[in-house]
């Protein structure tokens, strides 16, 4: 660490959003907000904190496409408390998701 900072790692373009998530598993589902989304993966907050490694779907709610639901399969990368529940860090399987409509 130089100068206090930590070295960005991330070579994919981040765009910031708020669109809806849902995420969902085995034995898990839940709802919530992408904050950040780029070719590789993505960060959103939950209520509810998945598992560190936890193979999930992510399906994320486009809200201006005919075809506005994408789908991903990812692992969960990082998770984060936050005072209303956990931020997510999730790298995607497939860099292409499906689309579908909703």
């Amino acid at each position: 660490m130089k100068n206090g900072r930590r070295k960005e790692r991330r070579t994919a373009r981040r765009f910031h959003v708020t669109w809806k998530v849902t995420v969902t598993g085995i034995d898990f589902r839940e709802g919530g907000r992408l904050l950040n989304l780029s070719s590789t993966g993505a960060f959103f907050h939950l209520r509810k904190e998945p598992d560190l490694g936890a193979a999930l779907e992510i399906e994320i709610i486009v809200p201006f496409k005919k075809k506005n639901r994408m789908k991903y399969t990812a692992t969960v990368v990082r998770v984060e408390d936050t005072a209303t529940g956990a931020g997510v860090a999730m790298k995607f399987d497939d860099l292409r998701p499906v689309f579908a409509e909703g």
